[in-house]
């Protein structure tokens, strides 16, 4: 069965996506991240925090996945993934690059550069 990007508002992550999201940004990166850093992480791959206010809803998304042992508070604001096993870091890295390049799609279909 042919896997299939998640459907969404173009660009705007929330629930299960954006903790997806940022699980794999924090892997990838290797080293703690700040909630700022992880939002310009997202910014970059053309994509956004749905919500009022971004950085609440990713500190709320990060508190949660640290309540799960997904990822550890080292600071005010600051997280690191903690060790997953190789599958689960492949799926979660292919559903980022699904919702990267739905993204990307489109904003070629408005235009957008």
């Amino acid at each position: 069965m042919a896997s299939q990007a998640p459907r969404l508002e173009p660009g705007a992550l929330r629930g299960r996506n954006l903790r997806y999201c940022l699980l794999t940004l924090l892997h990838d990166a290797g080293r703690p991240l700040s909630i700022g850093e992880l939002l310009d992480a997202l910014q970059v791959r053309g994509l956004r925090v749905a919500g009022r206010d971004p950085r609440k809803t990713v500190g709320d998304v990060l508190r949660y996945e640290s309540s799960l042992g997904r990822v550890r508070r080292v600071g005010w604001g600051r997280y690191e993934a903690t060790p997953r096993p190789p599958t689960t870091v492949r799926r979660h890295r292919g559903r980022l690059e699904a919702l990267v390049r739905e993204a990307a799609r489109r904003g070629a279909r408005r235009g957008e550069t």
